[in-house]
Parts: C-alpha cells; sequence; structure tokens
C-alpha cells in the first residue's frame, strides 16, 4: 500500500511512512487492515499454521550428507564438532516413521 508522502510496507516488520528513511515498526495484521481502512483500502489477516513433519532419520542423512551448504563449508574437525551434538541427539529419538 502507498501513501503520499511515504511508504507502508505490508509485512511482518511494517513501516512507518516516512519521506526519506523506513523505521522498522512491527505492526499486527489487524493493525494494518485498520489504518488502510481509512484511505479506501479493505482486506482480511489469515492466518496460516505450518509444519514440517520430518524423521529423525531423514534429518541425520541431511546432515551426514552436508546437504546444507554451512556445512559443505566445513573441515572435517569443525564439522563434527558442530554436527557432532546433533547427530548424537537425532540419534537417541525414537526412529519409527513419523511421516
Amino acid at each position: 500500500m502507498t501513501r503520499s508522502g511515504g511508504r507502508w510496507a505490508n509485512s511482518p516488520t511494517a513501516c512507518t511512512p516516512t519521506t526519506r528513511d523506513v523505521q522498522p515498526r512491527v505492526l499486527r495484521g489487524e493493525e494494518i487492515v485498520e489504518r488502510a481502512a481509512a484511505y479506501g483500502f479493505t482486506g482480511e489477516v489469515l492466518r496460516i499454521e505450518r509444519a514440517w513433519p520430518s524423521h529423525p532419520g531423514y534429518e541425520l542423512n541431511f546432515i551426514r550428507n552436508r546437504a546444507w551448504s554451512a556445512l559443505r563449508r566445513l573441515d572435517d574437525h569443525d564439522y563434527n564438532r558442530v554436527a557432532g551434538p546433533a547427530i548424537a541427539a537425532l540419534e537417541a529419538l525414537p526412529q519409527e516413521e513419523t511421516i
């Protein structure tokens, strides 16, 4: 949404209107809709819950195979230091299928 003299950003960290600098300010979705109504805008706030079901074995494979670029950049010593605790924790979990 825009208004003369500045901008409104419709994001989790919305912004106050300003002509030069954008100043972070947290606004709830309901507040954005309420403020926009004064300028003829209408809207609704939709809440979506997200879940990423997985299985400890899948996560272990991702770590062991260095699926994430941050792990690929580590030498073996640093990889074991960083990934070792996560691997141990995942191995301690029940390995039943959860997906």
